[in-house]
């Protein structure tokens, strides 16, 4: 909102450029949100297509902002050929030593890690936790009260969210799950986002590279800054810093999913038997490597 309605300058450029990852994948998701309203008002009762027609209306109108403020602000200032293929900077000049013993010239050339993953921890971590992690929700999303028979406990993780209540099995001729739509509804949206996090954290993790570069007028916003974008593009590796800052959103974000499985862990466990604590230890290992490659 800041940049939407000023003028294009290279503050706005450096921020846009700066949080790319994060403001693209909330295009995304928003996009997938808005997909899964639509879907919602074809099933839902009409008493709640007024407030369904408002979700929509609101992420329409949220992603159509942030989208046109994205383009206007930095988009339309980057050449195609930045966007596509990613330039290393500017390496410094390779410098030479002599063995002592063969008085032989020996290069200390460094090879360009452009095409580096900031963290190949991060990068194993999140692919690993996230994928197993996410299991469950997919399957609550697209396949809503179907067993995973491979999956452990999770015949006691669908008695515990009560899935057989809005999705039973085939073999159940009865129409009492309409009466539970609203639950099948909050099921697959929870399944939504759990799945959106998952995803932004592994492609962030995969897809950033080191020393990610997007043109000279990129060069030219970082050089030329203040406060905490005053950085030689010469020196800093940007890649860096977008996926510092994609980590810590991605903390907030395990934490308050770790939050939520620990308040229902003796719920689960004294109601259906159902134990959370592989998945508590899964989650809770992702966020504090999180935590610590964001911060330290």
């Amino acid at each position: 909102m800041v940049f939407m309605f000023s003028d294009v300058n290279e503050d706005g450029m450096k921020f846009f450029g700066l949080h790319s990852p994060t403001i693209l994948f909330t295009l995304f998701s928003n996009l997938c949100l808005l997909i899964f309203e639509v879907y919602v008002l074809t099933i839902c009762p009409p008493t709640m297509h007024s407030s369904t027609k408002i979700k929509i209306f609101a992420l329409a109108f949220e992603t159509t902002l942030i989208g046109s403020s994205y383009y206007l602000n930095y988009l339309r200032h980057v050449k195609l050929g930045d966007m596509l293929f990613r330039r290393p900077l500017p390496q410094s000049a390779p410098s030479t030593i002599t063995d002592k013993k063969t008085d032989e010239p020996i290069s200390t050339e460094i090879a360009d890690p452009s095409n580096n993953v900031p963290s190949r921890i991060i990068v194993r971590t999140t692919w690993v936790c996230s994928t197993v992690f996410a299991i469950p929700f997919f399957r609550d999303l697209l396949f809503p009260g179907q067993v995973l028979k491979w999956f452990p406990g999770d015949v006691q993780y669908l008695i515990f969210v009560k899935a057989y209540v809005h999705s039973p099995p085939s073999s159940v001729y009865n129409n009492n799950h309409l009466m539970f739509i609203g639950d099948k509804v909050t099921s697959q949206h929870t399944g939504l986002l759990i799945c959106l996090l998952c995803l932004f954290k592994m492609t962030t993790a995969l897809l950033i590279k080191q020393n990610e570069t997007l043109g000279e007028y990129w060069k030219k916003g970082w050089d030329s800054g203040s406060g905490m974008y005053k950085l030689d593009a010469s020196k800093i590796r940007i890649g860096t810093v977008k996926q510092i800052q994609c980590l810590k959103l991605q903390f907030f974000g395990n934490f308050l999913v770790w939050m939520t499985m620990f308040r229902y862990y003796h719920a689960a466990l004294e109601l259906e038997g159902f134990k959370t604590n592989h998945h508590l230890i899964i989650i809770f290992w992702e966020t504090f490597v999180l935590f610590m490659y964001a911060w330290f």
